[in-house]
């Protein structure tokens, strides 16, 4: 795959990393999307996230940072 994925393809792969694994968080979505040469922020991740949450029936959990 290539970095000029269109949002679509990207939030299926997403998806298929979600069913594949069915935990997952957005920084190892994005070290996996950038194992096969997709380029994105983790902001980015993370908006693609709530946009499929909002889709399907996926829950997200938000973990606190701690300092």
């Amino acid at each position: 795959m290539s970095s000029n994925l269109t949002a679509l393809q990207i939030q299926l792969e997403i998806l298929r990393l979600i069913l594949k694994t069915r935990v997952i968080t957005a920084e190892e979505i994005l070290q996996k999307l950038a194992d096969i040469g997709v380029q994105r922020d983790i902001r980015s991740i993370q908006h693609l996230l709530e946009s499929l949450s909002q889709q399907f029936e996926i829950e997200r959990v938000y973990l606190e940072e701690t300092v």
